[in-house]
């Protein structure tokens, strides 16, 4: 050889793989996408994200209330099958006889029991609606006035309505009680679980009697 001595290539080293290198990956560098693309990718991507919001709305059918009402009533029957197979209580009209200028309610106490209430509030209510004055007499009620068996069972059965029937599913074993925290007078009905509340009855009508007039009377310094 002449002169400076020629350099000799070096063959490459093939390095063999390491054991469990296949669970190390520190994945290849991507080429970056121009700002210009990757904002026009966004906005395509977005709109296609509001065009399928919007597509998949659909307005449904528009139902009345009392068509939704019976819905919910079907629906309680349907997961409270024994509901159907409630006996109808038949209740007795108000037997009604005349006492000179009175009239006398000979099976109020009976009809109290059938439909589960007390005898005092059903009274009261009764009272209330006649502007009338009455008392309870053993398993009957005395009331000041002429009135029919037709008039009394009407208020019967609006009484029924509204202090005792459930209203979702018909029953009538709801119970009546009062609510200690608002003091109100609520029905829960143990066939359905549904519960509302319910006015109370207010104050009825009071006749002036001699006792009431000599009372006023001392107030007044007469």
């Amino acid at each position: 050889m002449s002169g400076a001595e020629k350099e000799t290539e070096v063959p490459p080293r093939e390095v063999p793989p390491l054991e469990g290198a296949e669970t190390f990956d520190f994945g290849l560098k991507k080429k970056k996408k121009g700002r210009r693309k990757k904002k026009e990718a966004e906005e395509k991507n977005g709109e296609a994200e509001i065009d399928g919001a919007f597509s998949e709305f659909r307005r449904g059918p528009i139902y009345a209330y009392e068509e939704l009402l019976q819905r919910v009533r079907q629906k309680i029957k349907d997961q409270n099958g024994d509901l159907a197979g409630k006996k109808k209580i038949t209740l007795r009209p108000p037997n009604i006889e005349r006492l000179g200028p009175r009239v006398v309610w000979t099976n109020f106490a009976e009809l109290c029991q059938m439909i589960d209430r007390s005898p005092e509030p059903l009274l009261h209510f009764v009272l209330v609606e006649l502007g009338t004055e009455g008392s309870i007499a053993g398993c009957q009620v005395i009331l000041r006035g002429r009135y029919t068996g037709r008039q009394i069972e009407s208020l019967l059965r609006q009484y029924i309505h509204e202090y005792v029937a459930c209203q979702m599913c018909h029953s009538s074993s709801p119970t009546l009680e009062k609510d200690q925290s608002t003091r109100l007078q609520v029905i829960k009905c143990s066939d359905c679980g549904a519960f509302r509340t319910v006015a109370a009855i207010k104050a009825g009508y009071h006749a002036q009697t001699r006792a009431d007039r000599k009372k006023a009377k001392e107030a007044s310094g007469g």
